[in-house]
């Protein structure tokens, strides 16, 4: 007999996924801090957007043939995102050290 496993709801894996890459920033932070690389100027500063659109995608959708356009904006909302809605991954580092 197999066992049932519980696991998280599709639109808390997005939410988990979304911070475990939240968490790989603050470790290349980490990894910049320990180089002694230290940004001069907003510009050098790590910053990326990924649109909810482009996480559930490649998340949920990526290799099925379900992965256009209007599945993936159906499938974000169907989870409770705004697929147009934008997650910033950036150095949140003490901003005053470049100052």
């Amino acid at each position: 007999m197999e066992k049932h496993i519980k696991s998280h709801s599709e639109t808390e894996i997005v939410n988990g996924c979304i911070a475990l890459m939240q968490e790989l920033v603050g470790e290349f932070e980490d990894y910049l801090d320990f180089m002694n690389i230290i940004p001069e100027s907003e510009e050098e500063r790590f910053a990326v957007n990924f649109s909810y659109f482009h996480i559930v995608q490649r998340l949920m959708l990526w290799k099925t043939m379900h992965s256009g356009g209007t599945s993936t904006t159906e499938k974000c909302r169907a989870l409770g995102f705004d697929p147009s809605d934008i997650v910033s991954f950036k150095d949140e580092r003490d901003k005053e050290e470049t100052s």
